[in-house]
């Protein structure tokens, strides 16, 4: 009997784009997604950097056409968790399931790495994906106060953050 690696998603989705390792010439498409994404976006120099550490990983999305970039996943390897770093799909392609599809790889991987769970912090104002987590079976664990830096001197507080958790099957 199999049990389904994604707990509220079709695991089929997994299969409806190609998900691979980035290769150096993918960074310039991974940075414009994160750009179009985020209101403080991780730079190249941000990426460049997790590409050199051992237990940091990167994954894209692409389509099965063409080849184009469609989304990315960084994640850190510890000995019992997945935790997500952070994850965009390019504005033209959410709500297709390609989030769906890395967050179904990832789950995936739990299992195959033998890890106990994954992991995510979220920002408070981020309420998307608060709601995309909770989408692909995780759940809030904890709150955590002033995780996230205020702004250059822009009167704005530090902001909370909300650590998710999933586990597979």
């Amino acid at each position: 009997m199999s049990r389904p690696i994604l707990p509220a998603i079709d695991p089929s989705c997994i299969f409806s784009y190609h998900i691979r390792w980035i290769t150096p010439r993918d960074i310039p498409a991974v940075v414009a997604i994160e750009s179009a994404s985020f209101s403080r976006p991780w730079t190249e120099a941000d990426f460049r950097r997790a590409l050199r550490h051992r237990d940091t990983i990167t994954m894209v999305a692409t389509s099965p056409k063409d080849d184009a970039l469609l989304g990315f996943v960084v994640y850190r390897l510890s000995a019992k968790e997945l935790e997500i770093l952070n994850l965009a799909v390019g504005p033209a392609h959410r709500r297709k399931q390609v989030g769906s599809a890395l967050m179904g790889k990832l789950y995936y991987k739990l299992g195959s790495h033998r890890r106990e769970r994954l992991m995510v912090d979220v920002r408070e104002s981020n309420t998307l994906a608060q709601v995309f987590f909770r989408a692909c079976g995780m759940k809030c664990v904890s709150v955590v106060r002033g995780m996230y830096e205020a702004g250059d001197g822009d009167g704005e507080r530090a902001e909370d953050g909300y650590r998710f958790e999933g586990r597979a099957g």
